[in-house]
């Protein structure tokens, strides 16, 4: 959900059921256990997949060049070493990565994974008839070539620091996809062969899809044979489903349903400190909040501290809201925006609203009047933004508060509330990453035009070469020297406003030996499957 890839493809034993099917039953055998996801899966192939929902079917089905431990630190997985300025798998001057392939990896049809599905993974991100939104990464890279089939040598267009770690897509089959010229609607995105713990065993679209062990995995055989995530969009429809047993586990669950959930005896709860954060998006495409007095004004309208301790019920951390984004790169000595309703009372009143007669302000003919988008179906959201839409009413903000499902705001088309622009304000919960680099989120490319998740179509006068220098390098201190400036800018500019960063409540059968789940992305609670036994 809140958001940053992975691919596969079928074609031998794995069969797609139709939309006839027995209601999966949480916890009936020894064997198997299922999840309550956010919302329903719409492909398979996670080239068009993004946020939690690619990091579990691709944990679950896909492989890895790196995997990460819950410490953050990277694993080798498909990739037989991690690839580092130490060891020559990094170039002294940063720009050529080498890359050497284990030789027992196999697709779930037998086909050997070689360093020709690396680089055709990457060609299908890049390829134009393909309709993928992130080439996060992949863009950075000037030439990638396979001198043999365990060997991938990539050449990259600039020094891009966290290139290891942000380019570690799900790699895709070239045996079963290059001969299309686009995947945009081959069968595979329903039917996928991966090289991962797990194939495609069901997937009956808008309830659940089921995943079973693989026989042909190349690493550790996972002991769950099965995994079933079933498709609950509404957070307190999701605490009944835990309560009544009908689901086994979520990896995340409303911190509002922490006390009814923690007095289950078959129930183990998990708190997470993740990169991950709730934000505000300013819409600088509107006439109104281009004038930055005015975001400004709106950030010092509400008392953030106290709105998300009530709604979260002391969940999630206010004092350092940015840390959720920057990680390592944080300053603490950076502080956020400060609660001050008289101090937003004087900006609005430069920028020329005035207050009326009911409270709230005009410019002319114009009120004061905005577009609130959240997430429904998440409690602890829709107190925040009710909360906010008060607050910000007693300095003369006229909000109109609309909700919309998880797929509705996160859709990644024009349609899509966040990826349309459908919004004047919108507040939501985002996922970081390992890296700093928050370039995804408020940067530009070369052109001047916004990033692909940069929501606010914002872009920071002279941030972009700070942005740069921070990635250039791979010397730690300076690149904490960069972020500070950039969090600096952030809280000048106010392209979005940061709330907090997240403490992720999960839930699992405590009969469950071994589940960890990682602090470092939403939904990486799958990270270490082939752990999990009963």
């Amino acid at each position: 959900m809140f958001g940053f890839l992975k691919k596969v493809l079928a074609s031998v034993a794995i069969v797609a059921y139709a939309v006839t099917f027995v209601q999966p039953k949480a916890g009936a055998t020894d064997d198997a256990i299922s999840f309550g996801v956010p919302y329903e899966y719409k492909t398979l192939n996670p080239l068009y997949m993004s946020g939690s929902d690619r990091i579990a079917v691709g944990t679950l089905v896909y492989s890895t060049l790196l995997g990460a431990n819950p410490e953050g630190d990277l694993m080798p997985k498909v990739a037989a070493i991690v690839p580092s300025q130490q060891n020559g798998g990094i170039s002294a001057d940063g720009l050529t990565i080498t890359y050497h392939l284990r030789h027992d990896v196999k697709w779930a049809d037998g086909t050997a994974l070689t360093s020709r599905d690396v680089v055709f993974t990457h060609e299908a991100d890049m390829n134009p008839k393909n309709t993928v939104i992130e080439t996060y990464g992949d863009k950075e890279i000037a030439s990638i070539a396979a001198p043999d089939a365990y060997t991938v040598v990539v050449h990259l267009k600039r020094r891009f620091s966290p290139f290891i770690e942000y380019v570690n897509r799900p790699r895709l089959p070239a045996h079963l996809l290059d001969k299309y010229e686009s995947l945009d609607k081959v069968d595979y995105n329903s039917h996928p062969i991966g090289s991962g713990p797990y194939q495609l065993g069901e997937w009956a679209r808008g309830d659940h899809v089921t995943f079973v062990k693989s026989p042909t995995y190349w690493g550790r055989p996972a002991h769950v044979v099965k995994i079933t995530l079933r498709t609950i969009p509404d957070a307190n429809t999701l605490a009944l489903q835990l309560r009544s047993h009908g689901i086994d586990a979520a990896v995340f669950v409303d911190p509002t349903q922490e006390s009814t959930l923690a007095g289950d005896p078959q129930l183990r709860l998990t708190k997470t400190v993740i990169p991950s954060f709730g934000l505000i998006i300013y819409n600088a495409s509107n006439q109104i909040l281009s004038d930055v007095r005015v975001r400004r004004a709106f950030a010092m309208a509400f008392n953030r501290a106290q709105i998300v301790d009530k709604a979260t019920q002391h969940f999630a951390d206010a004092a350092h809201p940015e840390r959720g984004l920057l990680g390592w790169g944080y300053d603490p000595s950076v502080k956020p925006v400060s609660f001050d309703q008289a101090g937003a009372r004087k900006l609005l009143d430069e920028a020329g609203w005035a207050p009326g007669p009911d409270g709230i302000r005009a410019r002319g003919a114009q009120k004061l009047e905005l577009v609130l988008a959240t997430n429904g179906g998440h409690p602890f959201i829709i107190s925040e933004a009710e909360q906010i839409v008060q607050q910000a009413r007693e300095v003369g903000f006229l909000l109109d508060l609309k909700s919309y499902v998880d797929q509705q705001m996160f859709l990644l088309t024009k349609d899509g509330i966040l990826w349309g622009g459908k919004f004047d304000l919108a507040l939501t919960q985002f996922n970081g990453g390992g890296d700093p680099d928050p370039d995804w989120l408020i940067g530009c490319d070369a052109t001047g035009k916004p990033n692909p998740y940069n929501f606010s179509h914002m872009c920071i006068p002279k941030l972009a070469p700070v942005l740069q220098d921070a990635v250039s390098t791979f010397d730690r201190a300076q690149r904490k020297r960069d972020y500070t400036l950039v969090q600096r800018a952030i809280d000048e500019w106010l392209p979005v406003d940061l709330l907090y960063q997240s403490v992720f409540l999960g839930v699992v059968p405590k009969r469950l030996r071994n589940y960890v789940p990682s602090p470092y992305e939403f939904g990486a609670g799958y990270w270490n499957v082939t752990d999990w036994s009963y």
